[in-house]
């Protein structure tokens, strides 16, 4: 009554497979309860900033790592002819004289970030900031439709830099006829990510092989304008490059910018 294509066998098997747990530790139930959760976390660490090389030149240094994961299920519905009779159980079989499950699942995923793995972030006393990161991710999905499974792993570097040239000169003047003209403030940002992508198709009784893949290189440019307390100009440029791994795809590349002008209105 439990093939070796049977849902009671494939989802278990699943979960110790990619969980990297024992099978005998792993719940029989088609959805898990509460008490199979695991936790999440993020964590970040400033306490360099007490050191006194750094609290002479850094305003702000911190260290950044976070996981998350999560389990899902494409769709399931209860099965009708399903019963947690044994007697009755041992007659509703399937084609493959495999017993009913109590649930029709299509398929199961765990989707896992390290988002990052491990970051960087730090602002300098003369405004300068850096930001490095390391980000990690997975996602597999077990379609119980063909019995395949769909490998997805991400692997991507982030470096981005900022400075903000602050009391500029306005030449505008607020609103109000009485108040002072403020300083207008410049930050400028840049950030650079190259991101890795492989996905890849495996069957019970074959070897993996690689479906599609690509190399995503981003460059994202941005800078905001603050002329007073009432206007705000932004300007952005915007261009990626995918390099596909396979021969069946081209590589493209894609640019967008624009800006916009913000108005705010107080009230005196």
């Amino acid at each position: 009554g439990y093939g070796l294509n049977a849902q009671q066998v494939l989802l278990p098997a699943f979960m110790a497979a990619y969980t990297g747990r024992s099978a005998g530790k792993i719940s029989l139930k088609t959805i898990p309860g509460l008490l199979q959760m695991m936790p999440n976390w993020q964590l970040r660490f400033s306490g360099l900033r007490n050191l006194g090389f750094v609290e002479r030149n850094f305003r702000s240094l911190s260290l950044n790592h976070s996981y998350r994961a999560l389990y899902s299920l494409g769709s399931y519905s209860g099965n009708p002819e399903y019963s947690d009779v044994r007697e009755a159980a041992l007659m509703a079989r399937d084609r493959q004289n495999n017993f009913i499950p109590e649930w029709n699942v299509t398929s199961v995923s765990i989707t896992e970030q390290f988002s990052p793995l491990l970051g960087l972030d730090m602002t300098f006393n003369n405004q300068l900031s850096l930001r490095v990161e390391l980000r990690k991710s997975r996602m597999v999905t077990l379609s119980l439709a063909n019995i395949q499974i769909t490998e997805t792993l991400h692997d991507e570097y982030i470096f981005g830099v900022g400075y903000t040239f602050a009391e500029i000169p306005s030449f505008l003047r607020p609103l109000a006829g009485n108040a002072p003209a403020a300083s207008s403030r410049l930050t400028m940002r840049g950030d650079f990510s190259l991101r890795d992508s492989k996905a890849f198709l495996r069957r019970l009784d074959q070897e993996a092989q690689p479906s599609q893949g690509q190399r995503v290189a981003t460059l994202k440019l941005s800078a905001e304008y603050v002329l007073n307390n009432n206007f705000t100009l932004s300007a952005f440029y915007d261009r990626m490059v995918n390099d596909p791994f396979v021969s069946t795809a081209y590589k493209t590349s894609n640019a967008t910018f624009g800006f916009s002008l913000r108005f705010s209105m107080f009230q005196f």
